[in-house]
Parts: structure tokens; sequence; C-alpha cells
């Protein structure tokens, strides 16, 4: 019994939570079988040790051979333990003859139950330290996996307050971005604001613009009206008595031709003023034919070139629907027809000593004021001598435009 009490102090100083043993007891912890003088040690620490008695008691109580019977009175204690420890003391203690008359074997008994009792204590004292080393490393499972928790948390922690200060600075790019849209609209508004006064000013711009014109028309027209008003006066007045002297000749009493006004964003002279200009109702083109061939066509001989123009001018006729004559200096041999043109062309030939110029200018004052006249040539002469008379007058490059 005093040997498994001091087993199970051992026990107590590997166990998980660490039991402290009663310091006169560690000395004994490397003795296999204890001496008789640490015998009453023991026991005494034992008798004082109510602790270490009730661990004794719980590892004796599953095996009783452990203790025997004394002993299980020693550390029980039960009412009238101690005088029956002393009866089991004075029977052991009775001379041997006066005991049993059969072989007293019974102290080999006790010595192999004391031996097998410690053996058992011995293998429960290594399972003991098994489960302990087993606890210790289930505990240091634990705590690695506490401090790894521990990390995760804290790093846990650090993404939250990482967050936090992401959130916090989305927080203020966003309320400055509300700052920078609300100065942006009221620039906007402001910008708006501008925009209709100044649409408002064109519109009151356009307006009087529109006036203007309407104004500039009615004075184009009244100066119309005076020119023709002149016209007429000079031909209704008497003829001086040194004109009458000599051969007279009938009074030109045809009016003056009104000249076509482009649009508005029309330029004079383009390809979209000559559109414009042939488009007109009636309207006849006059074609200036070697200025306009020799400046196209320069490699073509003399009569390549008049019927590639006649051909162009037949298509431009026929896409503007305008009438157009087309004049030649010189006779008319070899040319098809004895002068007769396209459906929408008339050739003409210059008389022999006359120049093609005389016979356009000439042609363009015989038409009637009513009529709209253009004449297409890059001569100076020619073009003002048409503009002269009346008629719109446009370049070899706008008119050939046309067939784009």
């Amino acid at each position: 019994m005093l040997e498994t009490a001091v087993v199970v102090a051992r026990m107590g100083e590997v166990a998980e939570p660490k039991v402290p043993a009663p310091p006169a007891l560690r000395r004994f912890f490397r003795f296999a079988k204890l001496p008789d003088p640490a015998l009453v040690v023991v026991r005494r620490v034992l008798d004082g040790d109510e602790a270490l008695r009730t661990r004794v008691r719980e590892v004796a109580a599953a095996d009783p051979e452990l203790v025997g019977e004394a002993g299980w009175l020693f550390i029980d204690r039960p009412d009238g333990w101690e005088e029956a420890l002393q009866g089991l003391v004075a029977a052991a203690a009775a001379p041997r003859g006066a005991r049993s008359a059969r072989p007293d074997r019974r102290a080999e008994r006790d010595r192999q139950r004391s031996e097998q009792a410690r053996e058992r204590a011995e293998a429960a004292r290594a399972r003991a330290e098994q489960a302990s080393r087993e606890a210790r490393e289930a505990l240091a499972r634990e705590r690695s996996a506490r401090r790894a928790a521990e990390e995760r948390l804290a790093r846990a922690e650090e993404q939250v307050a990482s967050l936090g200060r992401e959130r916090a600075g989305a927080v203020r790019a966003l309320k400055d971005l509300e700052a920078r849209y609300a100065a942006r609209t009221g620039e906007l508004r402001e910008l708006e604001a501008a925009l209709a006064a100044r649409d408002r000013s064109l519109a009151e711009a356009r307006e009087r613009l529109a006036e203007r014109e309407r104004a500039l028309e009615a004075a184009e027209a009244r100066i119309d009206e005076l020119e023709q008003a002149l016209i007429e006066a000079h031909l209704d007045a008497p003829v001086p008595p040194a004109a009458a002297s000599g051969p007279a000749s009938a009074p030109d009493r045809r009016a003056r031709r009104r000249l076509v006004r482009l649009p508005v964003g029309i330029l004079d002279d383009s390809v979209e003023a000559a559109r414009y200009l042939l488009r007109q109702p009636g309207a006849v083109v006059v074609v200036d034919g070697y200025n306009v061939a020799l400046r196209r066509w320069p490699d073509l001989p003399l009569a390549g070139r008049r019927d590639r123009l006649v051909q162009v001018v037949e298509t431009i006729g026929a896409r503007t629907g305008a009438s157009a004559v087309v004049v030649f200096d010189g006779a008319e041999v070899g040319w098809p027809g004895g002068g007769a043109g396209a459906r929408h062309v008339q050739v003409r030939f210059s008389p022999e000593g006359v120049e093609a110029d005389d016979v356009i200018i000439e042609l363009v004052a015989g038409y009637p004021a009513g009529q709209p006249v253009v004449v297409v040539s890059d001569d100076r002469r020619v073009r003002d001598g048409g503009r002269a008379n009346g008629a719109a007058v446009i370049g070899v490059e706008p008119f050939l435009g046309l067939l784009a």
C-alpha cells in the first residue's frame, strides 16, 4: 500500500495538470523497492496528507489487491478502522504455533500480491504517462491551433481595419466627387443659360438678317424699276439734230434682263451656282465652244474637241433641263447635219471674219428679258459682255463639275 502511495505521488508529478507530490516522498521516486526506513516516512506522510490518501483510495478502488485489507483500512478509514487495523496487526504478530497448523504460505502470497500490485501500479503509471504525453501533444496541437486562429484573427482584424480605411477613403472620394458634380452641374446650368441666351441672340440676328435681305431685295427691285424707267426715258427722248442728219436706226425698246439672284449660302461661280442657274425654268446656257474644249481636252484634234464638248453639254442639259447653244469660231466644214446639234444642244459657228465672242454677246442680247441666260466661258471679254446684257456667268470648271 505504501509503495502504491509513492507510485501515485510520482504519477501526479507528470499529470496534466500537474499535482505536486509531497516533498518528503520525491526522494523515493527512483527506488524500485522501498527500504524499511522509507516505509516509515511514507506511512507518516500518507497519514497526514488526506488529498494523497484520496488519490490512493481511487486507485485502490479499481484493484483492492494493490493495498490489501490493512492498507484499505488505513486509506479508507471507516468507523472503527483503527481497532480493526490493530487486530490485523496483532494477528500478524501472533506466534507461528498459535496461528494455523497448515503450512504458512501467507507471507509469500502477500509478497507476491505486493509485487503484483507494484507491477500493476507501474503499468498504471505507464498508462498515465502515455495519457499524459498524449494530453501534452493534444495540448500542444490545441495551442498551435489557437496560435493559428489568433494569427488568422489578427489578419482578419487587419483586413477589417484596411477595409475600414478604404471605406473612409472611398467616402471621402465620393464626397469630393459629389462636390465636383455639384460644381459641374452649376457650370452646366450656367452654360445652358449662356447657350439659351446665345440662341436667342442668334434668332434675333437671323431675324434682323432676314429683314435686311428683304430690304435688300426691295431695294434691288426698286433699282431695277429705276433702271427700266431710265431706259424708257432715254428711248422716248427726241433724237438730237446732229444724229438726225445721219442714217437713223429703229430705237431698241427691249427691256433690260433681270439677273437671277443666287440663294444665301451658294457661292458665285461654283458648281452649286451652275446647278441652281441651269435649273431655272426656261434657262438657256450659251457655251464658248473652243474656250471650254481647249481647256478640258487640249490633246484632241479640233473635230474631236467639238464632238466631245457637244456630248458633255447634251448630258448636262438632260440633267438640268436647260437648253444650250455652243458657239465655235470658223466655218461649219466637217460638222454633221450642217450645224444641227443634239436634242438639248444647238451648235453655231461664227461667220467668216467674225469672232465667236461677238456672236455670243449678240445671242445673249437677243434673248427675251424674262428668260434666264447663263454664259459659260473663262474669256474676260465674253464674261463682261454677258454680264452687261444681264446674263449670269460661270467658269469652265464649275460648268464641267456638273458631270460629277
